[in-house]
């Protein structure tokens, strides 16, 4: 490739604006026009690149633009086809009405501070839907300062900030993978949110689907023929989408940039990839084994620095995605299917605690590829995205809708027994990731329908003044700080005691060299008294409630509370 794809995209310099774009097969006598509102988007004034055969790109320069914000699109002409107006699959910047921008004079850089990003075993993560959360960069960084920083989390994985296609309901489905959304701000309000979490001691983790693009996506509407659009592959049921072809030497490529360009641009410290098991294509394969490996290269081998890279939605493919890959976590997605289903039924199953021990999986430990050896993790949720919450799962509000017109769920009645699920997910082995508003009980409800769906759902930050929001964000924030004063809560080692499925308690300890976690956790609505073994006689501290008790004969009879737990180890 004699090309650059970080290159391409306008760059400005002073009032003068240099367009670079890449297109692949073009007839070289095509005619490739830039038009927008620098030139009131009249096609006669639009500016006409010239192709440069040494770097095999298109180019061209405007001069004298005034300074403002200004859309553009491209139109590509040739003797037997005119293209739609097209988004730049390269742009920086995405404007208001949906093209991609550029500014003049540039943004005003952002320093990028220096951070020293925890190990993936120590994590504490939140998820974060930036819409919902506080609707933008701005929103986002004032509460990572006053609240998150609280909260005690380490790391925060955002919802995708790209730009996405706002008329495909309910998924984040790109068009603009080197921009952030102008919904949520600018590239300068964006780093000045990155340095805002690293400044709280924060790890910033980044949500990407290289699955499928919109069929807004710039080489989707410059190629009128479907075997000539580079880097496309077939189109989604629904019409809205087109899967990326991971098999074309440039989709590789492109989607490898995408990510320097994050990393460096905007100093984050990883990705989670999204609907990963549709571009899995082995651990030989072009898409995300060969991805992972580049980036793992570049990032800590090359740089030293701490570095993630976790899958979502890796179906049957977790286990060789972990064992065959440079991949260092993936969703637990037999411990949320779990919860959900324990929360629907309101039930213990017997075999939830497999879901808490990570040998107990299936899954490698450390990996060993070529001279690289990576520890591999798994993340636990017990909500996400796509589900309801689990107080809107144990039950409705009877006769009560949201401003919306939806349900909700009867948070009155079921905020407390939200507790031993977030405990499990605390005390299991693998990385909490406390999600979007669940640590003020918020009941949010998810429309069946797609269009619904698009409608906003913000946080409901009132119920932080409630009885319920304040237990639930203590209880949180208690959790977050015994995973970080236990090592032991930070390993893989545990051994499950039992599970009384007629009682709903199950009990396990977590251990570490010379120290012993002892935990109990009921799912039911009553307290039980529960013999639990111990592996010492003497004083053992409980931690939730913060008393004594004696173990004599290496056992004692708790009491564990309705829909909570108990967490016992000896000072």
């Amino acid at each position: 490739m004699q090309y650059d794809l970080l290159e391409m995209g306008p760059k400005v310099k002073g009032n003068s604006v240099t367009f670079r774009i890449h297109l692949p097969g073009l007839d070289k006598e095509a005619r490739v026009l830039v038009v927008g509102s620098f030139c009131d988007w009249v096609m006669e004034d639009s500016l006409a690149l010239r192709y440069d055969p040494d770097k095999n790109i298109w180019k061209g320069t405007i001069d004298d633009v005034p300074e403002g914000e200004y859309e553009y699109a491209y139109q590509i002409k040739t003797g037997s086809w005119t293209s739609n107006l097209s988004s730049d699959p390269f742009a920086r910047l995405t404007g208001e009405n949906g093209y991609s921008s550029f500014v003049i004079p540039p943004e005003k850089r952002a320093r990028l501070d220096s951070f020293s990003a925890p190990p993936a075993d120590k994590l504490c993560l939140y998820y974060m839907n930036l819409e919902d959360f506080n609707e933008n960069f701005e929103g986002a960084k004032n509460r990572v300062r006053y609240y998150l920083s609280q909260l005690g989390i380490n790391g925060i994985i955002f919802s995708p900030w790209y730009g996405c296609d706002p008329l495909v309901c309910g998924e984040d489905v790109p068009v603009h993978l080197f921009a952030p959304d102008i919904r949520y701000g600018t590239t300068y309000d964006l780093k000045v949110l990155v340095n805002e979490c690293h400044k709280n001691g924060m790890a910033v983790i980044m949500d990407m689907d290289f699955s499928c693009v919109s069929t807004e996506f710039g080489f989707n509407q410059m190629y009128p023929l479907f075997e000539n659009k580079p880097m496309l592959s077939r189109m989604d049921d629904s019409g809205k989408k087109i899967y990326l072809d991971h098999k074309d030497e440039l989709t590789a490529e492109f989607v490898y940039k995408v990510c320097i360009y994050w990393l460096d641009e905007f100093n984050i410290d990883g990705f989670r990839f999204l609907n990963s098991d549709k571009y899995w294509d082995g651990a030989d394969g072009k898409a995300l084994a060969a991805l992972s490996r580049k980036l793992y290269t570049y990032r800590r081998k090359s740089q030293g620095k701490e570095f993630y890279i976790f899958t979502r939605d890796t179906g049957h493919y977790t286990g060789d995605i972990l064992a065959k890959t440079h991949v260092s976590g993936a969703e637990n997605a037999s411990f949320i299917k779990h919860i959900h289903k324990m929360a629907e039924n309101r039930t213990l199953s017997g075999e939830f605690w497999k879901t808490l021990d990570f040998n107990q999986m299936g899954y490698v430990e450390d990996s060993k590829i070529g001279d690289d050896r990576i520890k591999n993790h798994v993340l636990n949720l017990t909500e996400d995205d796509e589900t309801n919450s689990l107080i809107v799962k144990m039950g409705l509000a009877p006769a009560v809708r949201d401003r919306r017109g939806y349900p909700v769920g009867d948070r009155k009645n079921h905020w407390w027994k939200v507790k031993p699920y977030s405990l499990a997910m605390f005390t299991g082995t693998g990385i909490p990731v406390i999600h979007n508003g669940q640590e003020i009980g918020e009941n949010r409800y998810l429309p069946d329908t797609p269009e619904d769906r698009c409608t906003p759902r913000p946080i409901s930050w009132h119920f932080l003044a409630d009885f319920a929001g304040k237990d639930l964000h203590r209880f949180h924030q208690k959790l977050v700080m015994m995973r970080n004063k236990f090592p032991s809560l930070r390993s893989k080692n545990f051994y499950h005691f039992f599970t009384s499925t007629d009682h709903q308690v199950v009990v396990f300890k977590r251990y570490l060299d010379d120290e012993t976690v002892i935990i109990a956790i009921n799912f039911s609505n009553e307290s039980h008294d529960v013999v639990i073994p111990f592996p010492a006689d003497g004083r053992w501290h409980e931690y939730l409630d913060d008393y004594d008790i004696w173990v004599d004969n290496r056992e004692a009879t708790v009491k564990v509370p309705a829909r909570y737990g108990r967490v016992f180890f000896m000072e």
